[in-house]
């Protein structure tokens, strides 16, 4: 029989505002878990905050346990793999995630295995015991169309969703300074075609009552071209889904890409506009401009389409005054 696997996103800090509010999970368990799966494997996916509690790991036996470790939730993860190996001690443990990527040492004591980077093309390998290194570095999967439609139904709780969450490139063309996107995906913008892209809707669209989707893409009109064969492809399907995405502010420098989206549905637009001050925006090298960011604002709201503006504080340039002006 084939070994049973369970992939635990665990909890964070409730101040994330995309664990607080939207509470979605991570779609790198849900790849590899639909990998594993359609190898025939018994798979389950838990996400504690759609669960809404902490899950209580005698509940949750298998033969290999793979837990995701942000920032956020490193100690979790510790805590979890701690207790998951004192109460089954022959189970195998796989921690991956992007503060486990960067950070391996944090929890070689914890894992059998700590995983670097993508795992789609090693995670057999690795429930199956024939690799052997304690830190595994995966490589990046250069063909994203080659990674099978996720199976939502192996989530937990998938039902309770009211946003689908779809991602349709990794890397990001972009080099700011403190952005650990092209640390883990690297700069080469690796994408889905258009009809990739609508066809993962369309699969989504079969497990969700929900026609509201979020494109986890970090910089998802990296391509514009692209972008618009998206557009042109969702207005011909007549599939009347309402989206979000995370983009640059530079788009608004094509207008009519920001109002060709929001005819396709585009209704909220994530926007890293990280700092007010034009010293502190050249520091991180966000290659954007105070004059840029009041440009998008009236561009996107021209067309209809809101902004979560996202904002950090405390590069070594900020002062309390530029602190307060952003404010």
């Amino acid at each position: 029989m084939k070994k049973s696997v369970v992939f635990i996103e665990p909890t964070g800090n409730m101040s994330n505002v995309f664990e607080n509010y939207m509470r979605l999970p991570l779609l790198g368990s849900l790849y590899l878990a639909t990998i594993l799966h359609n190898h025939g494997y018994r798979v389950r996916v838990i996400n504690e905050n759609i669960l809404g509690r902490e899950v209580d790991p005698f509940e949750i036996q298998a033969d290999v346990f793979c837990l995701t470790a942000l920032t956020v939730s490193a100690s979790r993860a510790k805590l979890l793999a701690a207790q998951l190996r004192t109460i089954y001690p022959d189970c195998r443990i796989l921690i991956g995630g992007i503060h486990a990527s960067l950070l391996p040492e944090e929890f070689t004591g914890v894992a059998d295995h700590v995983v670097v980077g993508e795992a789609e093309e090693i995670i057999v390998d690795l429930v199956e015991g024939r690799i052997e290194e304690k830190v595994v570095a995966g490589s990046k999967v250069e063909d994203l169309e080659g990674l099978p439609p996720i199976n939502y139904s192996l989530l937990d709780g998938f039902a309770t969703m009211d946003v689908v969450p779809v991602m349709t490139s990794r890397g990001c063309p972009f080099d700011c300074s403190f952005c650990t996107v092209t640390k883990a995906f690297g700069r080469r913008f690796r994408s889905s075609s258009a009809e990739r892209v609508v066809a993962e809707v369309e699969n989504a669209m079969g497990y969700f009552a929900a026609k509201a989707f979020f494109f986890y893409d970090d910089n998802f009109t990296a391509n514009r071209l692209r972008v618009e064969a998206i557009c042109d492809l969702l207005n011909e399907k007549k599939l009347a889904i309402t989206w979000t995405a995370q983009v640059r502010c530079d788009l608004a420098k094509s207008p009519d890409l920001v109002e060709k989206m929001a005819k396709a549905g585009c209704r909220r637009a994530y926007i890293g506009f990280e700092s007010i001050d034009d010293e502190t925006l050249k520091a991180l090298h966000k290659s954007q401009t105070q004059a840029d960011i009041v440009r998008a604002i009236q561009v996107f709201h021209q067309f209809g389409i809101s902004i979560h503006g996202m904002f950090m504080f405390g590069e070594d340039h900020d002062t309390l005054e530029t602190i307060d002006r952003t404010v």
